[in-house]
């Protein structure tokens, strides 16, 4: 049976794209983040994001207007209280997550499904001590979350096989493509862009090929819409190298180290479509 309230926690970019694409099937979400200001900007976000799928999908504007009806926000976990599902989406802070589902833990009801957006940390560490683990699994969204289809679901030691039915069934009437991935650092998705992303800026830090050029082996080699650089301007440098930073540090994974151009367009502020500067110029 499908969820009829949602409970998305953290009011980030993931957290926006999230909230339109379930407000748009008509479900109640609310949406909770520590902050007003960061939920009345993230609101902002959302209406923006539903007025661009208008004009690019053609979503009846009725339909879009209806989506921002079904979405409330709050600053308390005590909210999440009549949650089906409980979406966390935070930065990549495993204190910050851990704490986050010990508060929600007490407040939601046995029943209620706990997921994390974590495809660095395990599960085991995320939900601490929950009372019923059977109950929590992973479910990561990778980026840009309005522009992929896929959703990795991982399972924990303790996910049961339910668990990971219902979220499969979820996601997929949400349009998306759920896989089941076991819960190892950076799932798949994440490790592999985050390989290529570091031999492709190997690659151009030893002057063998330019980003354009490399982006261009990449679509035509793997029929992508999106090369290596491209993408990772998408998702924003900062991010991607957070990402690999926190991978890294992972057990198992020390041989992933930032690349130095990478490091360097952090901190010149380039960070991709965001800042308008990255690998490539955006006007």
């Amino acid at each position: 049976m499908l969820p009829k309230n949602i409970a998305i926690v953290g009011a980030g970019e993931t957290g926006v794209a999230l909230a339109a694409l379930v407000s748009l099937a008509g479900i109640s979400v609310t949406l909770i983040d520590v902050r007003e200001d960061l939920l009345q900007e993230a609101m902002k976000r959302v209406n923006a994001t539903l007025e661009n799928l208008y004009t690019l999908e053609g979503i009846p504007i009725e339909k879009r207007v209806g989506a921002l009806d079904h979405i409330t926000t709050a600053i308390h976990y005590n909210a999440a209280a009549r949650a089906d599902l409980v979406l966390e989406v935070l930065p990549e802070n495993l204190q910050k997550k851990a704490n986050a589902f010990l508060e929600l833990d007490s407040v939601c009801s046995p029943s209620t499904i706990f997921c994390t957006n974590s495809a660095i940390f395990s599960l085991g560490s995320v939900s601490g001590s929950i009372s019923n683990p059977s109950r929590f699994a992973g479910a990561h969204f990778p980026k840009p979350v309005n522009a992929s289809r896929l959703v990795e679901l991982s399972r924990g030691s303790r996910t049961s096989d339910k668990t990971l039915e219902s979220l499969r069934e979820f996601f997929c009437f949400l349009g998306k493509s759920p896989i089941v991935v076991n819960n190892v650092p950076g799932l798949v998705s994440e490790r592999l862009f985050l390989v290529t992303l570091c031999e492709a800026c190997h690659l151009v830090e030893e002057g063998i090929v330019s980003p354009t050029d490399l982006d261009l082996v990449i679509r035509f080699r793997q029929g992508g819409r999106q090369g290596v650089f491209e993408l990772a301007d998408a998702i924003g440098l900062d991010h991607c190298l957070e990402s690999i930073q926190q991978l890294g540090c992972q057990p198992g994974q020390g041989a992933l180290q930032p690349p130095k151009i990478l490091v360097e367009k952090v901190r010149q502020g380039k960070l991709g479509l965001k800042t308008h500067a990255g690998f490539f110029e955006y006007r």
